[in-house]
């Protein structure tokens, strides 16, 4: 390789080098803000549809409203303040579904039990 070939692949790369550093110093924080604020927006928007479906068949209104209540709180705080109020969230949101599990589970077990009795109550007549 000639000299003056690596001399122009050095000067190349500090040029293009300098110009992504200076690039993400003043555009990357705004692109990160914004992408952060459209990911928060969107998750929330995603679970409270999902919220409105299981709402008919729950239950349990006070976790409902308890989490219909911290996603109203996230949307209304910053988007810095929101990483703590979504762990909080998904911890709302696992219970909820562990709790429809359960009330599933039971389901089957009462369904599975009303069969076994008109079985019986089938044979005897």
């Amino acid at each position: 390789m000639k000299k003056g070939c690596i001399l122009k692949s050095i000067f190349i790369f500090v040029i293009v080098g300098g110009s992504v550093v200076y690039i993400v110093r003043e555009y990357g924080r705004g692109f990160y803000e914004s992408s952060k604020e459209k990911f928060v927006s969107s998750v929330l928007n995603e679970i409270e549809d999902q919220m409105e479906r299981i709402s008919a068949h729950s239950l349990d209104t006070q976790l409902y409203n308890s989490i219909m209540n911290r996603i109203k709180d996230i949307k209304d705080s910053k988007v810095d303040d929101v990483k703590l109020q979504m762990k909080l969230l998904f911890g709302d949101v696992e219970t909820l579904v562990s709790l429809s599990n359960e009330k599933i589970k039971e389901n089957e077990l009462l369904k599975n039990t009303i069969r076994k009795y008109e079985g019986r109550k089938e044979n005897r007549n």
